[in-house]
């Protein structure tokens, strides 16, 4: 079974001007997936592999260039979790560590290797708290306190805040109806210089499958810019930001049929919305659940009923998503992606295949627009 990764680099506005480096970095991506497990490493290490290129680059909103808070610093939130064993692991709120994602894998390993000295090893660790589990478990990832203020600041993001605040002052002197940080599309669809703006959202992700069937799903995000100080998104949630499901001994057993035996699903966008509809659960399971249905179909109406027309979610207007879901079966992998923001930047790999990114754009910004669409990769 050929290894496979899909990525994705979050929802939002990705600017025309600079597509050619998005593109690209979804491929380098996708290519540090691949090349780790095709070394021998399994789908929760090329996960990681993978989203350590997005955090590394500022480019995405995840790590190093991430939105700064309402108190001008970054914290970020990343999840993992492998569907063979259903393991997750989770830090929220976190300053000061290079990857995020290498310490929500730490927070999940934890579960498996025994090493919370007898007490129930944690699924979720927040600010303070998930800082001190990363001095014991990867010191050297760790930025000095003294570099806390500073850390994962670019002078791109620091603009970026300066931007929003001064925006955010205007919005209360005029007292204009309504701002939400997380609803960009619409001002950017106003804009007259929106083909040089990006806006991208939330969480970037990846999903792998290895050689041995089983499938992992990760995220990271820097949250929504202005966020206040201790906010906790859907990237660092079970269920909420990632979700996989597979087995492996079925894999292997199968020898015909196309019955799936693996799911994953990454997710970027409002994280308030998408934590109260537990989106990426919701989802996979769905997929997996509705063998014969065209996976796109299935996606597209998971989505509209758990998310967009949710009861709970009735007063809430823009609820900006990006959905990245892969479902396994003997013949290769289908790559389902739908989103309702202007742009979702993606990419994908199989095998010793070429990497293919794909920045995929709504022709209208209406706000019943759910852009889905489906890509088969059959085994070589």
């Amino acid at each position: 079974m050929q290894p496979f990764v899909a990525i994705h680099i979050g929802a939002g506005y990705h600017s025309t001007q600079n597509e050619a480096k998005y593109k690209k970095l979804c491929t380098m991506a996708s290519d540090a997936a691949i090349e780790a497990m095709k070394a021998g490493a399994s789908a929760t290490l090329g996960v990681c592999a993978a989203i350590r290129v997005l955090e590394d680059s500022s480019l995405t909103n995840a790590g190093y260039g991430s939105n700064l808070n309402a108190d001008g610093y970054v914290e970020c939130d990343a999840g993992i979790m492998e569907g063979s064993n259903g393991l997750s692991g989770g830090v929220a709120a976190v300053r000061g560590v290079d990857n995020p994602i290498d310490l929500a894998y730490e927070v999940m390993k934890c579960q498996a290797d025994g090493s919370c000295a007898g007490l129930i090893p944690p699924l979720l660790l927040c600010g303070d708290g998930a800082r001190a589990f990363a001095k014991k478990r990867m010191p050297q990832h760790l930025a000095y306190d003294a570099e806390l203020d500073s850390h994962h600041i670019t002078e791109s993001s620091r603009q970026k805040y300066k931007s929003n605040k001064q925006t955010l002052r205007d919005w209360r002197e005029a007292r204009v109806a309504s701002l939400q940080s997380d609803a960009g599309d619409d001002c950017l669809a106003k804009n007259s210089k929106r083909a040089r703006t990006d806006f991208t959202q939330d969480t970037v992700g990846a999903i792998c499958s290895d050689s041995n069937g089983s499938v992992t799903s990760g995220v990271s995000s820097g949250g929504i810019s202005l966020k206040m100080p201790g906010r906790v998104g859907e990237a660092a949630l079970y269920g909420c930001g990632c979700y996989a499901d597979s087995d492996p001994q079925k894999s292997k057993d199968q020898e015909r049929g196309s019955e799936p035996s693996g799911v994953g699903v990454s997710i970027s966008g409002t994280g308030e919305y998408i934590q109260r509809s537990m989106l990426a659960l919701n989802c996979g399971q769905q997929l997996a659940r509705e063998n014969d249905a065209d996976p796109a179909t299935t996606l597209h109406g998971t989505i509209t009923r758990e998310m967009l027309d949710c009861r709970f979610l009735r007063n809430v207007k823009a609820k900006p998503v990006g959905v990245l879901a892969v479902k396994r079966n003997v013949e290769g992998l289908e790559v389902i992606y739908a989103h309702n923001t202007a742009s979702f930047g993606l990419g994908y790999r199989l095998g010793d295949a070429k990497a293919v990114a794909i920045m995929s754009r709504l022709d209208s910004l209406s706000a019943n627009t759910l852009k889905t669409s489906s890509i088969f990769c059959k085994y070589a």
